[in-house]
């Protein structure tokens, strides 16, 4: 498990696994809308549950009010320093959460393009404008919009060895 201590290194690293994880969580919303992903508010409900606690505790642990942990918990919006704070409180370890949505979430180019024709509406079309972003040489540049001129949008994305990606932005 990962607790927060003084230690500079175990708070940069704690704080680099949420960074990575804010990847996984935004990706977890866009495939919710499809239902075939749980989100970290999901997540978070599963272990006070099995604990048999309240929401209303685990805002009163970590100093936030009742309005605001509905809010966080429906809107599924948590930031990193919420989420510390919520790990140490309920013991999560943070690298086996982001290790379950890495295998969760672990998408191919050609499952991305497939799920970007799903949710895009009218005729998609999808293309790599650049294979190689300037100094990050895993990363590829698409181009998504529609023929119908209401959807269009850049993405870059970055890949592992095996072809699966890693993050999009």
């Amino acid at each position: 498990m990962i607790f927060i201590s003084i230690s500079k290194n175990i708070f940069t690293k704690t704080i680099d696994i949420l960074y990575s994880m804010n990847y996984n969580i935004n990706i977890n919303k866009q495939k919710n809308k499809v239902g075939d992903a749980m989100n970290i508010a999901e997540y978070i409900l599963g272990v006070l549950q099995s604990q048999e606690r309240p929401k209303t505790w685990l805002a009163d642990k970590i100093d936030i009010s009742k309005q605001a942990i509905h809010y966080k918990f429906k809107s599924n919006s948590f930031t990193a320093e919420e989420l510390i704070r919520i790990a140490r409180v309920l013991r999560i370890d943070l690298n086996g959460l982001k290790e379950k949505y890495k295998e969760e979430l672990r998408m191919s180019i050609n499952e991305w393009i497939e799920k970007m024709m799903e949710e895009v509406e009218g005729e998609v079309l999808v293309s790599c404008v650049m294979e190689k972003i300037p100094y990050h040489n895993s990363t590829k540049r698409y181009h998504v919009y529609n023929t119908e001129g209401t959807f269009d949008k850049l993405f870059d994305i970055t890949i592992d060895e095996e072809d699966n990606i890693t993050g999009i932005e």
